[in-house]
C-alpha cells in the first residue's frame, strides 16, 4: 500500500491539526482537560472559569472582562486573552486553603521577570483552581531549576575571599543549563517515604500537620502549613486559653544551584529520634519568595549520613581559581606596603638626586667667581 499523504490545506501547507501535533512543546497543565473531582467540576463551572495552559514554551490564558455595577452584581462584557514566554519564569508558589483541599485543588503564584511581558508589567501571575497543584509544581520545577545557576554563587564566594571578579555579557557564565546526571533528577531526601523510628513516624504522622520537604539535586522543595489563633472560652468564662488550627499550607522551591553552604544540627531531643535540622545557606537574590539567605529543614532522619551526601554536591563549585586570584592579591597588597631591608638589616637610603644644568645655582657660587 502506498504511503499516506499528509492532510494539506488550500494553500498548500499543513493543516492546522498536523501543525499542532509537530509543535515542540511539552503541555504542563490545560484547565479545560485537566480531569477533576465531582464537587470540583461543578464549581469550577458555576464560577466563569478563565483558561489557562502553561506549556515548556509559553503560558496562555483567558480573562473575563466584568462590569460591575454594585459590590455584589456584575456582568461579563467580553474576555481576553493573552501570553507570555515560560522562559522569564524564575520562580514558582502553591497555595491550597482548607476548602480546596478537600477539592484536592489549589492556586500557583508565577514569579516572573518584569519587562518580559509588555502587555502585562505585573511581577506575579495566578493560576486558580488547578486541580492536584503538587503534581503540577513539582513538574514545572523541574524545568525551571535546570536553569545554571552555579557559576554566580562561584562569583559571589570569590568575591567575599577577595578575589578579582569581573562581569562579562551574555554567554560567558557557562552554558544556560545546569550539570544534570545521567539517570535523570536524585532524590537525596523526601519526608514522606524516609524510613524513621517508631517515635520519629508518630510525630510526623499526617494527624500531626507535619511539613513537607525534598531534597533534590536540581532543587529543594517545602510545603509549610499555615497556622491561625483560635480562642476558646469556658461554658462559666473559667478557663480561657489559646489554640491555633491550620488554615492552608503553602508549596514553596527554590533552585539547588543556589546552595552556598549546609550545616547540621541535632537537639538533645533529636538525639533520641535519630533526627536533626538541616540548615541551608543560600545566595541572597537567588529565592524571590523567600529573601533570607538561611533555610531550614526540620526533623531529617539520619541527618549525618545526608550531611554527608549534600556537602559532596556543594564541594563541586569550583573555587580554586579564585581562591588563586585571592591570595595573589593579598601577597601584591602586602608586598607593596613593605620596604625593602639591605643585608645587614638596615633600610636603604633615598638615592641622591642628580643635579642638572636646569638645578639652581646657590648665590655664594656666582659672587665667589
Amino acid at each position: 500500500m502506498p504511503p499516506k499523504r499528509k492532510m494539506r490545506d488550500r494553500t498548500g501547507g499543513l493543516s492546522a491539526s498536523i501543525r499542532r501535533q509537530q509543535r515542540n512543546e511539552i503541555v504542563w497543565y490545560n484547565s479545560a482537560k485537566a480531569s477533576r473531582t465531582c464537587l470540583g467540576y461543578v464549581c469550577y463551572q458555576l464560577s466563569c472559569p478563565q483558561w489557562y495552559k502553561l506549556t515548556s514554551m509559553r503560558i496562555t490564558h483567558s480573562a473575563w472582562d466584568l462590569k460591575w455595577y454594585c459590590q455584589c452584581c456584575c456582568c461579563p462584557m467580553g474576555r481576553k486573552l493573552d501570553t507570555f514566554d515560560t522562559d522569564i519564569v524564575t520562580d514558582l508558589r502553591a497555595h491550597q486553603n482548607c476548602f480546596q483541599i478537600c477539592l484536592d485543588e489549589g492556586d500557583i503564584v508565577v514569579l516572573r521577570l518584569p519587562g518580559g511581558d509588555p502587555s502585562d508589567p505585573r511581577k506575579e501571575f495566578l493560576v486558580q483552581s488547578v486541580p492536584d497543584p503538587f503534581h503540577v509544581f513539582d513538574t514545572i520545577t523541574a524545568e525551571i531549576a535546570k536553569l545554571n545557576l552555579k557559576n554566580f554563587v562561584g562569583k559571589s564566594l570569590g568575591r567575599k575571599m577577595g578575589a578579582t571578579v569581573r562581569n562579562y555579557g551574555t554567554g560567558h557564565d557557562g552554558p544556560v543549563e545546569a550539570f544534570s546526571y545521567v539517570d535523570g533528577e536524585i532524590v537525596f531526601y523526601d519526608s514522606r517515604t524516609a524510613p524513621r523510628t517508631c517515635i520519629g513516624s508518630l510525630f510526623n504522622h499526617g494527624c500531626c500537620f507535619p511539613h513537607y520537604f525534598k531534597f533534590t539535586s536540581e532543587r529543594v522543595l517545602a510545603s509549610k502549613w499555615d497556622w491561625v489563633p483560635f480562642r476558646c472560652y469556658g461554658a462559666e468564662a473559667l478557663c480561657c486559653y489559646s489554640l491555633t488550627v491550620p488554615c492552608g499550607r503553602t508549596l514553596t522551591y527554590f533552585d539547588a544551584d543556589i546552595i552556598q553552604d549546609i550545616e547540621a544540627y541535632q537537639h538533645i531531643c533529636q538525639l533520641c529520634l535519630n533526627e536533626g535540622n538541616l540548615h541551608v545557606l543560600r545566595l541572597a537574590g537567588g529565592d524571590l519568595d523567600n529573601p533570607d539567605p538561611r533555610f531550614t529543614i526540620k526533623n531529617v532522619p539520619e541527618v549525618y549520613t545526608l550531611f554527608d551526601d549534600l556537602s559532596y554536591e556543594v564541594s563541586r563549585i569550583n573555587l580554586k581559581g579564585f581562591a588563586q586570584n585571592a591570595m595573589g592579591n593579598r601577597m601584591m597588597n602586602q608586598s607593596a606596603d613593605v620596604t625593602p631591608l639591605k643585608l645587614d638589616g638596615r633600610k636603604p637610603r633615598r638615592p641622591a638626586r642628580p643635579q642638572s644644568h636646569l638645578d639652581v645655582v646657590p648665590l655664594q657660587t656666582l659672587g665667589a667667581e
